[in-house]
């Protein structure tokens, strides 16, 4: 089948890439090995992206400027009408959901991906300047995003906000995110140690991972706010801090190795793969506010580290099946650090609860698994 996957940006330069557009590569490459064509069209937001070129046998287009980028999808989408079997659509916002109507209008199957929870009420910039319960704008693209031929959910709260929004129940169909297990997957203690040192992080104490941007949602200022009383009991627990953030968050970073120490906290910034920090890790802190079914979480998972991350949806479906983790109050750092406290007083439950976690999401989340179910669906909509 030739497929067409519509997102928000692809693999454009100096840019920070969403997990939905890894995720998305994710599943490109893994339905490439089943034998399918794949191009991409998405916004293009850097001058010196190309409008169109071929990245590792993926045909990509980049449409701009803004106010523009729909027609031009839509004269993509219907000079290839013909060649093209499936559009996906990744995540729900005023891009994909025209896309969606569109390919109604071509009669293209398509399927849209809802990424993050809460999306189906969020008010848009334009229904901002309204009426906090009047979102015409919002509701508008609802129903636009409700002419694609099917919905892919990543969690049960998004399921369950669908069908309160009045998508069709027998068009939802749960597939999840999915996992490279070549990339993300436990080492041994030598290889770790090995990591440790070309990481330059301690070998000989327990390492807390923070992999994420450095922003309120993903629930930095809880981290910041827990630290200090978690490192004042545990001392031989060393920080290691992977992501992006403002010069705000930076300075919060730097207030919080004066309050702790400094050799107790190594930042690395934003790296081009977290799978070496999380299979050096023992511990994955993720404190996020709001999620669809978070990368970050599972690959951690599959590194197999102990995951201690807020009771919001998507963390949940995770790690609530075969207790593969901790849970703590979201937004509640007392807890946060009450539920690290505990698990650091209780230290044979760490490597147990990593190998809980591993095996898990090689069962269930394997990104071969979910290529094959995406297969089906593609099949199922397209007949």
């Amino acid at each position: 089948m030739h497929i067409c996957m519509i997102v928000t940006s692809y693999k454009e330069p100096g840019r920070t890439h969403t997990g939905a557009e890894l995720q998305a590569d994710t599943q490109l490459h893994a339905l490439q090995d089943l034998g399918h064509s794949i191009t991409v069209i998405a916004k293009k937001k850097v001058k010196e992206s190309k409008f169109h070129e071929e990245i590792d046998g993926v045909n990509v287009y980049r449409v701009w400027p803004t106010g523009f980028r729909s027609i031009i999808t839509a004269f993509l989408l219907w000079r290839n009408k013909e060649h093209f079997d499936i559009v996906h659509l990744h995540g729900q916002h005023v891009f994909t959901a025209v896309a969606a109507f569109i390919c109604r209008l071509l009669n293209i199957p398509s399927v849209m991906k809802i990424t993050i929870g809460g999306q189906v009420f969020s008010p848009t910039s334009l229904d901002r300047i309204l009426p906090k319960s009047f979102i015409p704008f919002r509701r508008f693209i609802n129903l636009l995003s409700r002419q694609a031929s099917a919905y892919i959910t990543i969690s049960k709260e998004i399921a369950d906000e669908l069908i309160h929004c009045k998508f069709l129940p027998e068009r939802i169909h749960s597939i999840t995110n999915g996992v490279d297990m070549k990339r993300f997957h436990p080492v041994l203690a030598e290889e770790r140690h090995a990591l440790r040192k070309k990481l330059d992080l301690p070998e000989d104490q327990l390492i807390a991972l923070f992999c994420s941007r450095l922003i309120h949602r993903k629930g930095f200022d809880l981290l910041v706010n827990a630290w200090p009383k978690i490192w004042e009991k545990h001392k031989d627990l060393h920080l290691a801090i992977v992501g992006d953030g403002s010069a705000e968050a930076q300075s919060h970073i730097q207030a919080l190795m004066e309050r702790t120490s400094p050799t107790a906290i190594t930042v690395f910034g934003q790296v081009p793969d977290s799978a070496p920090y999380m299979q050096a890790a023992d511990i994955f802190l993720f404190p996020s506010r709001k999620e669809g079914l978070p990368n970050a979480l599972i690959e951690a998972m599959s590194c197999g580290c102990a995951c201690i991350a807020s009771d919001i949806g998507g963390n949940t479906d995770l790690i609530s099946p075969e207790k593969a983790g901790l849970l703590f109050t979201s937004g509640d750092y007392h807890d946060f650090s009450h539920k690290l406290t505990e698990l650091l007083d209780n230290r044979d439950e760490i490597g147990k609860l990593g190998a809980t976690a591993s095996t898990y999401m090689k069962n269930h989340y394997d990104i071969q698994v979910i290529a094959a179910k995406l297969d089906q669906l593609y099949q199922h909509i397209s007949n």
